[in-house]
C-alpha cells in the first residue's frame, strides 16, 4: 500500500476570464515515504508547473486505499463498502474505504471503478462519488523503467550522434529543443511530450543543467533557461559533441 499525502499549494495565477492575477489554493496528491519527502517532491513538481512563487499551505496523510489512474480529466473520490465477516460475532458487516479514481464525469468514474475492481472475490457497493478537488497525482511507484540491453543509462553515454545510441542522443536533443523553444524548464512538460517516467525526465533535466542549457534548481522558483533560441542551442551542442555526456 502506498504512503499518500494531500498537499495544498497557494500561488497566483491568471484568471482566464478577467485576465487578472488571483490567488488560488490547489490540492495535489503525492506518493512519498514521509512528510519530509512529500514536501521535497512537491517543491520539485511545483517548480516545474508554476511560474513565480508559491507557498505550501499544508501536508496531510491521505486515507485512500486505492488510486485508479484510469481515463478522464477529473479525480473523483468514492466511498466503497465491502462485505466482511466479523471475527467475533461471525456476522456480516460492511467496511467502508475511500478510493480515488479518474473520470470525465461522475458516471464515467463509477464505470471506471467497477471496471478496475472487476474480478474481486468480495462483494462491494459504491456508496457515493464526489469531486476530490485534487489537481494531479504525483505517483513515483511506477517509475522503475527498464533499460534495454543495447542501451546504456543516459548518464553514461557521450553527447555525440556518432558515439552514442541514436535514441539517447535524439531524446536529449529533442528535450533541449523543446525547453528552449517553450522557455519552460518543466519536468512534467518533458514527461508528457516524450511519454517518460518522472525519474528519467528528472535525469534529463539534471543533464541539461550540467551542460549549461538550464539553470539550477531554485526551490519554489522556476529554473532559468540559459539558452534563448534554437540556433544558439545547436551551436552549444556542437561544442559538446566531443565531450562526455
Amino acid at each position: 500500500m502506498q504512503n499518500l499525502f494531500e498537499v495544498k499549494v497557494k500561488y497566483e495565477k491568471i484568471d482566464e476570464q478577467s485576465g487578472k492575477e488571483k490567488k488560488v489554493t490547489e490540492k495535489y496528491l503525492v506518493d512519498a515515504l514521509s512528510f519530509t519527502e512529500a514536501e521535497a517532491k512537491i517543491y520539485k513538481e511545483m517548480e516545474c508547473l508554476i511560474r513565480g512563487e508559491f507557498i505550501i499551505m499544508s501536508i496531510a496523510r491521505a486515507n485512500y486505499t486505492e488510486v485508479f489512474e484510469t481515463s478522464g480529466d477529473v479525480w473523483y473520490k468514492a466511498k466503497v463498502s465491502f462485505a466482511s465477516i466479523d471475527e467475533r460475532s461471525g456476522k456480516e458487516k460492511k467496511v467502508s474505504n475511500s478510493i480515488l479514481c479518474m473520470g470525465d464525469s461522475v458516471d464515467n468514474a463509477y464505470s471506471n471503478i467497477n471496471e478496475s475492481m472487476r474480478g474481486m472475490t468480495v462483494d462491494f457497493t459504491i456508496d457515493g462519488i464526489t469531486d476530490s478537488k485534487i489537481i494531479d497525482f504525483f505517483n513515483y511507484s511506477n517509475n522503475n523503467e527498464t533499460i534495454h540491453n543495447n542501451l546504456k543509462p543516459i548518464s553514461e553515454v557521450i553527447i555525440s550522434e556518432a558515439s552514442m545510441p541514436k535514441y539517447e542522443y535524439d531524446l536529449f536533443k529533442e528535450a533541449a529543443i523543446l525547453i528552449v523553444k517553450e522557455q519552460n524548464p518543466s519536468i512534467s512538460l518533458v514527461q508528457r511530450r516524450f511519454s517518460l517516467g518522472y525519474n528519467r525526465a528528472w535525469r534529463i533535466m539534471d543533464k541539461l543543467e550540467e551542460k549549461g542549457i538550464v539553470g539550477p534548481f531554485l526551490g519554489s522558483k522556476m529554473r532559468e533557461v540559459l539558452i534563448k533560441d534554437v540556433d544558439t542551442l545547436n551551436n552549444h551542442l556542437f561544442t559538446l559533441s566531443n565531450k562526455q555526456y
